[in-house]
């Protein structure tokens, strides 16, 4: 399901994650990083926002595809979270 942002653009992903134990901020901010930098290193322009426990991922320059979910996935869990990915059209 899209949703949609305040600056009205269309949220293509909405990543929730959690770590075993308490979540700092310092975990949320790498989290996001994480994010931002799988994207980046596919050529993709995005904005990626921390809302609490939730990672929304929006503007992309173009769709992101099912290896894409997978690699997030990925690089959240080598960090040592687990992710539920939401995304829509």
């Amino acid at each position: 399901m899209a949703l949609k942002s305040e600056l009205g653009r269309i949220d293509l992903i909405r990543v929730g994650f959690h770590h075993r134990g308490k979540l700092e901020k310092n975990d949320v901010l790498g989290a996001r990083t994480a994010v931002r930098s799988y994207f980046q290193s596919r050529q993709y322009q995005v904005t990626v926002a921390a809302e609490g426990t939730t990672l929304v991922v929006y503007g992309c320059s173009r769709r992101p595809g099912p290896a894409d979910w997978e690699g997030i996935a990925a690089v959240l869990a080598k960090d040592g979270y687990q992710a539920r990915i939401r995304h829509g059209a």
